[in-house]
């Protein structure tokens, strides 16, 4: 599946889409391992 990550960093809000099995994996392949990340959405 397809999850678009919403991070935090430094007062920006960005996204990144990401290819995982579930929301966890998700999270845990986003790039920056400093940002907090917001949420998550299931893309198709």
């Amino acid at each position: 599946m397809k999850y678009q990550i919403r991070m935090y960093v430094g007062g920006t809000v960005f996204y990144e889409e990401v290819i995982a099995t579930n929301p966890e994996d998700a999270k845990r392949v986003a790039r920056n391992p400093n940002a907090k990340i917001l949420g998550f959405t299931v893309l198709l």
